[in-house]
């Protein structure tokens, strides 16, 4: 039986009685979240539900405040799991941070968001990341710095953003972060 879907559906459907079961079922959910083994398992779904869940707010055009906020809840769960995590690794925080700092760009707080970006980026060069993570770093910088309209702090941004994704190798990842980075560019002239 997979416990973290079943503790999953009980915390959705609170205190609903799941047809006569929910004793047998809240002893078990007890038993999941007692064990160490357990509990990496609930911060395992959660850790990339809530990341998966972020990143469907973030593909939308437009949002709501009520899905703003959600999308806000959701980054920040999502990092917080990472952190409880036994294989969290920088990588894993460097792209967290990333998400919390795109998520406060699209809600408008730009001083979290360079606040995010400080932190990836000093978690990306702390952990010896490769080019495609700093790159990344430096392009949530560079999207804060657009949308706060400091051209100076942008052109900077941008010049380091383009220096890391040169010395990517890999294709696909130069291709996504080259993409974002001309996205952005874009909006400085």
């Amino acid at each position: 039986m997979n416990y973290t879907l079943l503790l999953t559906a009980l915390i959705l459907l609170g205190n609903t009685p799941l047809q006569g079961k929910e004793k047998k079922i809240k002893e078990k959910v007890s038993e999941v979240v007692k064990s160490k083994e357990g509990l990496q398992l609930l911060h395992n779904t959660f850790s990339a539900g809530c990341f998966n869940k972020t990143w469907s707010y973030l593909d939308k055009t437009e949002l709501t405040d009520e899905e703003k906020e959600d999308m806000i809840a959701t980054s920040y769960a999502s990092l917080w799991h990472w952190k409880q995590r036994d294989d969290c690794k920088a990588e894993n925080l460097s792209v967290a941070y990333w998400q919390l700092g795109r998520v406060h760009c699209v809600a408008a707080d730009l001083s979290t968001a360079k606040s995010f970006g400080d932190k990836c980026l000093k978690v990306s060069l702390k952990g010896k990341l490769s080019p495609f993570y700093i790159g990344y770093a430096y392009e949530l910088l560079l999207n804060a710095a657009v949308l706060n309209k400091d051209k100076n702090e942008a052109t900077k941004y941008l010049k380091l953003a383009n220096e890391q994704l040169e010395l990517i190798k890999d294709k696909n990842n130069k291709k996504y972060l080259s993409d974002d980075i001309n996205k952005l560019k874009k909006s400085l002239n």
